[in-house]
């Protein structure tokens, strides 16, 4: 009936979601609420709440579900595995979980699929603002849809902003989280300066307080740095880690650098590397740098892969370090294939638990897993060992998220094969028993090599889906797509858009497999064939990603002309692969173009102007180059 207060479920009970439950329970709606950890959810039953068992129970019968979780891996996990299930038809998802844009708009259309409705609602403040209906709450996606909660919205803060399409209030939710971060490292920065050279931390607080530096933000870190008061925290330092990675990745694909924000993540890398990742980012202060020196080329990157490089300043330390990088890649690996992330996927362990279960002597296993917690993998929890929030996130063998596959496979194969670099260099052979054929014959091999892909293209999907404009396209085919992983990523954000795979014949039980259990075997179907003996069927988006570069320029001229033909009068093929650039500043890809060298016949990474010239070759009239992700680049080619 008109006037009836909407039915709110809010999932999720951290220091922000526990505070908006509050303040939606004393705004009068009637409330569900359920957090993982029930004893959150123990003021909020004394204040009133219904308690649900499960996220399912929670939803069940809610207009509205307000979602306040950690990370994307867990809006993905808690969201289309318990909530779409369970939530009625035309209600409202309100997300206040910072993620990045591209993963807000992907999310929208999956919800938009199942007939449900979302709104991106980033909020700002601190958990007190959020008991207090005092945020600033930034909402972007269908107003209508956001007018629809708006009493809600109303209920959680005192500014209600609309910003225009999805996506649009997580850059400005970034965007407000980069300028805390950088100013809590700068001020953390500035105080272990003043210490070190005689001052008290009382009294550099006190006149940054008293100067035009001060803001509410500093005023209010500089009083935890005072107090050397921590916990509870009011946004956790791995939170800030994350959405700084989350920021420069973005802007990256944007083309736009961001050199002190990828130094501040450092930081707070450093911060939850050294175990303080669930205190508050206050807590850098106390927290030296354990990162590179800012000068170095590498300063402002955040990923794992990032290569080490030297300057004419070297050391005979840094020289060393170079040369000797492959200790720590080994440390990494021996854990991945001692399935030790899995180990502590449920909390954590204690040394000698871990020791006994993988058999490992007492001798070297301490050292062993303290390696990973100063690599940053895992941390020192409760006397014992857990995992940090990436390893958590990728590495833990058996989850839709790990990423291991590749790098199984690089222990397996390439670790070798670098063994015998100079080998490969001399005669141009390939070092590694790398034959495809032989490969795919054998059901284990082939599964661990779509296990790796599956890694990579996993992570590319989804970029991929952003990239390119789908919506004049009725088919995308992808062109060697194993079992349908990356086409399946990109099919899942396009409702309309279906999907086809052309690969061997010996990928298609493994392909129904995979599609099966992904739900999407209405939508992708397996075409049997061999790119190279046969004609590829036609498609109105074609897609060949790391495909070319394991194959001579000859053959990659051959597929693009195949391809060519398979399109119709105005059809697009997408070709991306680690390219190197022209100048090449950046190692990374070029060390793979020597992996190339070392487990293929002719296959090495090459540039965007050759693609584009084997393309105007084909007959494609129109090319353009855009970076995909954080190392591949993406070369469109149009058809007339």
């Amino acid at each position: 009936m008109p006037g009836t207060p909407q039915r709110v479920a809010v999932i999720g009970l951290g220091g922000m979601g526990g505070g908006m439950a509050h303040a939606v329970l004393a705004a009068g709606f009637p409330l569900t609420v359920h957090n993982r950890t029930g004893a959150k959810a123990v003021p909020l039953a004394e204040a009133g709440a219904t308690v649900a068992a499960s996220v399912r129970e929670a939803v069940t019968d809610a207009d509205v579900v307000l979602l306040s979780l950690s990370d994307e891996a867990a809006v993905e996990t808690v969201l289309f595995d318990e909530v779409v299930p369970a939530l009625g038809a035309g209600a409202t998802v309100v997300d206040t979980s910072t993620v990045s844009p591209a993963f807000s708009r992907r999310t929208e259309n999956r919800l938009r699929e199942a007939g449900l409705r979302r709104v991106e609602a980033c909020v700002v403040g601190n958990p007190d603002m959020a008991r207090g209906g005092r945020l600033r709450v930034l909402v972007a996606g269908d107003p209508a849809d956001a007018a629809a909660v708006r009493p809600v919205l109303d209920a959680i803060g005192t500014e209600v902003r609309h910003l225009g399409a999805t996506g649009n209030a997580a850059v400005l939710k970034l965007t407000l989280n980069v300028l805390l971060g950088v100013q809590v490292s700068g001020l953390a920065e500035v105080v272990q300066y003043a210490e070190a050279a005689g001052l008290d931390r009382d009294d550099v607080l006190a006149a940054v307080a008293g100067s035009g530096f001060s803001s509410p933000v500093l005023a209010f870190r500089a009083d935890l740095m005072r107090r050397r008061q921590y916990s509870p925290p009011a946004f956790r330092s791995s939170l800030m880690l994350k959405d700084l990675r989350l920021a420069v990745e973005h802007a990256a694909q944007a083309g736009v650098t961001m050199p002190v924000a990828g130094r501040s993540a450092e930081r707070f890398a450093d911060v939850v590397a050294a175990g303080h990742g669930d205190d508050d980012a206050a807590v850098i202060v106390e927290t030296p740098s354990r990162s590179a020196d800012p000068a170095s080329p590498n300063s402002g990157g955040t990923s794992v892969m990032t290569v080490p490089t030297i300057t004419d300043a070297a050391t005979p330390a840094e020289l060393i370090e170079l040369g000797t990088a492959f200790c720590r890649a080994k440390v990494v690996l021996t854990a991945l294939e001692l399935r030790l992330f899995a180990k502590l996927q449920d909390g954590p362990r204690s040394e000698e638990d871990l020791r006994t279960e993988l058999g490992l002597h007492r001798r070297g296993a301490r050292h062993f897993f303290d390696s990973l917690v100063v690599l940053g993998l895992l941390r020192r929890a409760d006397g014992g060992y857990a995992n940090t929030a990436s390893a958590a996130r990728w590495l833990v063998h058996g989850t839709p998220s790990y990423v291991g596959g590749f790098l199984e496979r690089a222990d397996h194969m390439l670790y070798p094969a670098w063994g015998r670099l100079t080998e490969g260099l001399k005669t141009g052979e390939p070092q590694a028993e790398a034959d495809y054929m032989e490969m795919i014959e054998n059901p284990d091999r082939l599964r661990r090599f779509v296990g790796m892909m599956d890694a990579l293209n996993g992570l590319l999907a989804p970029e991929l889906a952003d990239a390119f404009d789908f919506s004049g396209t009725g088919t995308l085919m992808d062109v060697g797509g194993a079992r349908g992983n990356l086409v399946s990523g990109v099919v899942k954000a396009h409702p309309r858009l279906r999907g086809r795979v052309f690969d061997l014949p010996q990928m298609q039980p493994l392909f129904i497999e995979h599609v099966g259990k992904l739900g999407l075997s209405d939508r992708v179907e397996f075409v049997p064939g061999n790119f190279f003996t046969d004609d590829l069927p036609a498609a109105d988006t074609i897609n060949i990603g790391h495909v070319l570069h394991d194959w001579s320029p000859e053959e990659r001229q051959m597929l693009i002309s195949k391809a060519y033909a398979a399109l119709p009068s105005g059809g697009t093929l997408l070709v991306y692969d680690r390219m190197v650039d022209e100048e090449p500043t950046d190692p990374v890809n070029l060390i793979i173009s020597l992996d190339m060298l070392l487990t293929t016949k002719g296959g090495a990474e090459y540039t965007a102007a050759e693609c584009q010239e084997w393309m105007t070759t084909a007959g494609f009239v129109e090319t353009s180059v855009s970076a995909l992700g954080e190392y591949d680049t993406l070369v469109v080619g149009h058809k007339r």
